[in-house]
């Protein structure tokens, strides 16, 4: 048995194809330049012999004897060649001396017709010669003429160069092989480090991305393609994470209530009417309880890939009889179901499945309208042609930013609300199902205020479909992952104890986890569970030093209990497109801003840091940090804000009266800027500070009154320094800094840089309104 040698690196046998290929190559350009040179050279002594046959027919002279001599030259003949002369006879007529009687042919030749004839031979004593053969006529005489030369220098000129190309050879093919191996690691280097990068990924930190160091080329591609595969990833294991704790959470609530019941139930002795109440709540939670995990198996099978047994039926009829079903439902509340449509529209669904989703629908509708409200239900077909089934609400709708998550398992616009119905958030995750496994899709349209319309688009029916039910095969793959869904929820209501008990912080770790989309870690001996998210999509220099996430790029959250709520603390990692958008939704979640700043010099891209904090009910506040943290993410690659304005303060148009106005101070105007100052005061070392020691609040304008810059500096109390951020971030104006200008004054003044671009009585009303939330009783801006 032969063993086969396969190198083991890529770079090794990129290098030995490489350098096979290029010897090939060069071999064949070596024969290829050796055969072209000797064909050449022998032309050209050819060429030469051509003319000193010329030379010498034209000397050939007949003295007497019969013999031939060539006039004007010795017996030497011709320089540089040798003669010889035949006639028909077989005689020589003339032979140069220096062949000393040795014949240029064996014989004389069996034909002397006119062509031109050469050949090759060697002497005696070995000298290589060219000879030209050619029949011509002296005197009337038939005679045949052969001109020889020696081949002695074009061989000895071929040799030399063969030598030279055949000693080159190998010194180019090692240095080809050479350079190609490093050229091979050079390229291959980028596939080592996004290798290595890789093997350290685990389901931890997932957040990390490999290196893309040139985006265009080839390794770049690759790059971005496993980035984009880690994202997905990273975005199942955050959707898995979630279900988990929403799973267990719901799993746990009933448990815990029909627990806490039947202790209290058997504390002490109570009559049969109390022991009877008791166990109506239990039973009630139970019902709760068993609802969900009938949600859940229902979801798992649906996941495994489902059985349906298609049929052609009426959509309108199968519309009636699903409105029939919850008419009780809506009676104990005074509605009313309208259901109308066109009776021939057609569609081949599961009656089953499509009424299921049709239920969860209705039972939503009844759920969110208000008492006497009317759920119309109609069935037409589209302009496409597809089947629709529209079921419309008097409810509040949705907000928008929640339309495209409310399919989402476990999801609610309104979590108390939702409890109360004893929903679980699934009943939309299961309709989307329903309508997708019949290849069709539904829409939602919805207007807070005006109630929503949910639409289930299905196929047309076309000419050809059979009543017959279809069966759908399951890949190896669904059941595969069915497999894993039931063995996750029968671990959930089987309960692991450690994930139901609360951690020794009195934090519920797991829904922290879920609510921010982040993995933490929990300090007990501090009490703490501190998320973290590592910019690991950043591509940071500072000075020529690449920044990794140990190195400062790492976006964190802690969460500490204190009494009845939890406190936040964080610091996020931002480029400046991200700050501000990033700002904005921290404000607008009830989080506090409390610092921006640099941490490098020469950093590329300029990189900064935003200091968080709040505190409040638990879920609140991890739902905030996860929708600051989601922004980030959003933002991330170039989507922030990057306002512009091309503005020269030299052309300053402004009508600095309006600004006075909005203002209600008076500024000054140079080198086309109008600023204006407005002092407050402090005590700083037992003495009293103001606007000349810089304790102020200014705003520099230019441009004009459509298209205009204000930058400027804000002081405030540290207790106004979150309404001052909300009222400019309001007006659009970017705050570029957050920090302290002093130490050790009285009161505490915090200073904060902002910069904003728009229209000048815009971005006046904007400094203005967040002048108004410093304007206090003793100390009025001014």
């Amino acid at each position: 048995m032969t063993m086969r040698w396969r190198p083991q690196h890529v770079r090794t046998r990129l290098t030995l194809w490489y350098v096979g290929v290029l010897s090939a190559v060069l071999a064949l350009y070596i024969v290829s330049t050796l055969l072209f040179v000797y064909v050449s050279l022998r032309q050209q002594l050819d060429e030469r012999l051509r003319a000193e046959f010329e030379r010498v027919e034209d000397r050939l002279a007949e003295p007497s004897g019969g013999t031939i001599g060539i006039d004007g030259h010795d017996e030497e003949g011709v320089p540089a060649s040798l003669v010889e002369v035949w006639s028909p006879e077989g005689a020589v007529l003339y032979r140069s001396a220096s062949l000393r009687g040795e014949a240029l042919a064996p014989a004389w030749p069996t034909t002397t017709r006119d062509d031109w004839s050469f050949t090759s031979l060697r002497l005696r004593d070995g000298t290589p010669l060219r000879v030209l053969s050619h029949a011509y006529g002296v005197l009337g005489r038939r005679v045949v003429i052969r001109v020889a030369a020696s081949e002695e220098r074009l061989r000895h000129e071929w040799r030399e160069l063969s030598v030279g190309l055949l000693f080159g050879l190998p010194v180019a093919v090692a240095i080809a092989g050479l350079g190609g191996h490093w050229l091979a690691r050079r390229v291959l280097a980028p596939l080592g480090r996004m290798a290595r990068r890789a093997e350290r990924l685990t389901a931890d930190n997932l957040g990390e991305r490999l290196p893309v160091e040139n985006a265009d080329d080839e390794m770049g591609h690759l790059a971005r393609v496993f980035n984009a595969s880690l994202a997905r990833i990273e975005e199942s294991f955050a959707q898995l994470r979630r279900f988990t704790a929403d799973a267990s959470h719901e799993l746990r609530t009933p448990l815990t209530a029909i627990r806490a019941v039947g202790e209290v139930a058997l504390q002490e002795h109570q009559d049969p009417e109390r022991y009877r109440e008791a166990i109506g709540s239990m039973l009630e939670e139970v019902d709760r309880l068993s609802r969900l995990v009938a949600s859940l198996l229902f979801l798992s099978r649906a996941d495994a890939g489902p059985v349906l047994r298609c049929v052609k039926r009426g959509l309108l009829e199968l519309a009636r009889e699903t409105a029939a079903l919850l008419e009780i439902l809506a009676e104990e509340k005074g509605q009313r179901i309208e259901v109308g449509g066109d009776d021939g529209v057609m569609a081949e669904v599961d009656g089953l499945i499509l009424r299921q989703a049709l239920i969860n629908l209705i039972d939503n509708a009844i759920k969110y309208s208000p008492r006497g409200g009317c759920i119309r239900i109609t069935v037409r077909t589209n302009s496409e042609g597809a089947a629709s089934v529209e079921v419309a609400d008097e409810g509040p709708g949705i907000p928008e930013g929640h339309r495209s998550r409310v399919f989402d398992r476990f999801y609610r616009v309104d979590t108390s609300r939702s409890r109360e119905g004893g929903g679980a958030g699934l009943g939309l995750a299961i309709t989307l199902w329903a309508v997708k496994a019949h290849g069709g899709r539904i829409e939602l349209d919805s207007e807070e205020g005006r109630g929503s319309t949910f639409r289930i688009v299905l196929p047309a029916l076309s000419s050809s479909t059979q009543s017959m039910p279809q069966e759908r095969p399951r890949e190896r793959g669904e059941v595969m992952r069915t497999v894993v869904i039931l063995a996750a929820w029968l671990g959930f209501i089987a309960v692991d104890v450690r994930a139901q008990a609360p951690s020794p912080a009195g934090l519920d770790t797991n829904r922290i986890e879920s609510l921010t989309g982040a993995k933490g870690a929990l300090d007990e001996k501090e009490g703490v569970f501190k998320v973290s998210v590592p910019r690991a999509d950043l591509a940071v220099t500072a000075a020529g030093v690449r920044m990794t996430p140990p190195l400062g790029l790492t976006s964190w959250a802690a969460f500490k209990r204190a009494g009845g709520h939890v406190m936040v603390m964080g610091d996020l990692v931002l480029l400046e497109d991200q700050v501000n958008p990033v700002m904005s939704v921290a404000l607008d979640e009830g989080l506090e801003v409390t610092a921006l700043h640099n941490h490098f010099f020469w950093d590329t891209p300029k990189v900064m840091f935003m200091h968080i904090g709040g505190s409040g009910e638990e879920a609140a506040m991890a739902s905030a940090v996860g929708k600051v943290l989601a922004k980030i993410k959003d933002t991330a690659g170039g989507k922030g804000d990057v306002p512009h304005a091309e503005i020269d303060p030299s052309q300053t148009t402004l009508d600095t009266s309006k600004i006075e106005a909005i203002l209600a101070n008076k500024g000054s105007l140079g080198s086309g800027v109008y600023k204006v100052t407005i002092g407050r005061t402090a005590r700083m070392h037992g003495q009293e500070v103001a606007a000349t020691m810089g304790v102020n609040t200014w705003a520099a304008f230019a441009g004009s009154d459509q298209r205009a810059v204000v930058d400027g500096d804000f002081a405030m109390l540290e207790s106004e320094l979150q309404s001052v951020l909300k009222a400019l971030r309001h007006a659009g104006i970017n705050v570029v800094a957050i920090h302290q200008h002093m130490a050790g004054e009285e009161p505490r003044i915090v200073f904060l840089h902002y910069w904003g671009v728009g229209p000048t009585d815009v971005l006046a009303r904007g400094v203005r309104a967040a002048l108004d939330q410093t304007r206090h009783e003793g100390d009025r801006a001014r």
